[in-house]
């Protein structure tokens, strides 16, 4: 059912499936199908309905991850990250610890870095999740934007002096890693996505702060 379910429904619309005898079959009454073992069918393909979530939600999401990187308690054990893709739909949530520190943007190449100056703004999260929910969705185009977390509070890769390795943005917070592709994924590559990767690394550079 999903984590929306309760405000949204079921999302499954259509379930093919093979049966012990080899007949195929699509079946949209998804009541009708049992997932506990003694069930003797292969499913081989599902059909969903999607809904475009709020980026006001969207931006909530990544606000309170943001604060969670940042808890100055947080372990080191911990590693994470978290994607944007279009026709995906993201779990809001909230209550994660208050920031111990902030982030700053280093502008570069479609991989772009956040540092520990001044915190990633309010306006530069929610600008990045309303050009994905618009722009995006209504481009010819499929996409993930991957936000990592990788250095953070507490973490040993801030540990080594920043010329022992040819990583020298030790001190970031997040790393992005756009993706744009084709809707068939095949090329030759769109020129839209060009501009569409500018467009999400603009949202976020045009509303951090000067410096």
């Amino acid at each position: 059912m999903g984590f929306h379910a309760k405000d949204m429904g079921g999302h499954i619309l259509l379930v093919t499936v093979v049966l012990a005898n080899g007949a195929i079959a699509e079946i949209s009454e998804i009541s009708g199908i049992h997932s506990s073992s003694p069930s003797l069918a292969l499913t081989t393909s599902l059909r969903f309905h999607t809904h475009l979530v709020p980026t006001s939600i969207a931006t909530q999401t990544m606000k309170a991850y943001q604060q969670f990187a940042l808890s100055p308690n947080l372990t080191n054990h911990i590693g994470t990250d978290f994607e944007v893709l279009k026709q995906v739909s993201e779990r809001g949530v909230s209550g994660l610890p208050e920031p111990g520190t902030g982030t700053t943007l280093v502008t570069g190449s479609y991989i772009n870095m956040l540092g520990a100056e001044v915190p990633l703004t309010d306006e530069a999260m929610g600008a990045m999740m309303e050009y994905l929910g618009t722009v995006g969705w209504d481009s010819e185009l499929l996409y993930p934007v991957e936000v990592e977390l990788y250095s953070a509070v507490n973490s040993a890769i801030n540990a080594l002096p920043l010329d022992d390795t040819a990583f020298a943005h030790r001190n970031t917070l997040w790393t992005f890693q756009p993706y744009a592709s084709s809707l068939n994924s095949l090329l030759p590559y769109p020129e839209e996505g060009f501009v569409f990767m500018d467009g999400i690394v603009r949202s976020i550079v045009d509303n951090m702060p000067p410096g």
